[in-house]
């Protein structure tokens, strides 16, 4: 897991507005929650070369549903 600092660096990575939708659709996540939805982000837009924060959330929540 990562610590506060960490996670403050991979948020600040993030636009104003995909910071926005992040805060929209993610703000009754816990901090664990949390670091983990922004690194499946980092590595979606990592292996994908697009940096679409909707979709990449569709994903993400579609996955754990499957689980």
């Amino acid at each position: 897991m990562l610590d506060f600092q960490a996670e403050i660096e991979l948020l600040h990575d993030f636009t104003e507005t995909e910071r926005a939708v992040l805060n929209e659709h993610l703000s009754s996540m816990s901090r664990e929650e949390l670091v983990d939805v922004v690194q499946f982000i980092k590595d979606d837009i990592k292996n994908t070369g697009k940096r679409n924060i909707p979709k990449t959330l569709q994903r993400y929540f579609a996955g754990r549903i499957l689980q």
